[in-house]
């Protein structure tokens, strides 16, 4: 699509929703509840291909919404793929990842913009591609929903979205407990019930489903809590 008025049609009319999020955990093969449903998933669909999955936990600081998950496939070689736009979002904000511990330690400490948008939007948005190379790939890569990094916002700049550093402190060492509450087994609602209360009924789950993934796989790995890094 050029730059300039395009015609009606050619315009997408996927939403593309937006929040603020801090990363609190960070799980490479990970063999948690949501990823073992994902995993019953894909082999019910037939699916035998062998990936090694990267699980994001994202607590969300400017909604009132649950744990937000996002799930890379990190055997992917192709950039038309949910892997492809991170790198792609990681190398223009300057996210390091070249190790798993500076990016965990980078993502950690950081609020971050978020952005649920399709492969192929970010691709044609974000790193200029067109429709005609978007073609070449299966309508399944290329409209894959996918959670993505646009801004990272400065602690200077947190007043501007009306937040504070020490909402962001609180509101990411909540939602930590519930996390470490749902790796040790509590069912979700009661894990939301023991740490928000009567809130927990106001928190939605308004990216969940398009986050469900296909690309999981089976590990080893022993469960962990997470670790009592804060945000700074």
């Amino acid at each position: 699509m050029e730059d300039w008025f395009v015609e009606w049609e050619q315009l997408s009319s996927r939403p593309e929703v937006e929040f603020l999020g801090v990363v609190i955990d960070v799980r490479h093969r990970c063999n948690c509840e949501y990823c073992k449903k994902g995993e019953r998933v894909r082999e019910e669909r037939g699916s035998n291909r062998a990936v090694s999955q990267l699980h994001l936990v994202v607590a969300p600081v400017n909604m009132k919404w649950r744990l937000q998950h996002i799930y890379i496939d990190m055997s992917s070689t192709s950039q038309v793929s949910r892997k492809g736009c991170w790198i792609h979002a990681m190398t223009v904000l300057r996210i390091p990842f070249k190790t798993k511990e500076e990016f965990e330690k980078f993502m950690k400490r950081t609020v971050i913009r978020f952005r649920k948008t399709t492969v192929g939007d970010y691709l044609k948005a974000y790193a200029r591609f067109t429709d005609a190379q978007l073609k070449q790939f299966t309508d399944t890569a290329v409209n894959a929903q996918v959670i993505l990094p646009v801004q990272i916002i400065p602690k200077d700049a947190l007043e501007l979205e009306g937040l504070t550093a020490e909402e962001v402190k609180e509101k990411v060492k909540l939602y930590k407990k519930v996390w470490q509450l749902i790796l040790k087994g509590v069912p979700e609602d009661e894990a939301y019930k023991q740490v928000f209360g009567e809130l927990a009924e106001e928190l939605e789950r308004e990216m969940e489903k398009s986050e469900e993934t296909e690309e999981t796989t089976e590990t080893t790995e022993e469960t962990e809590e997470v670790e009592e890094e804060e945000f700074l």
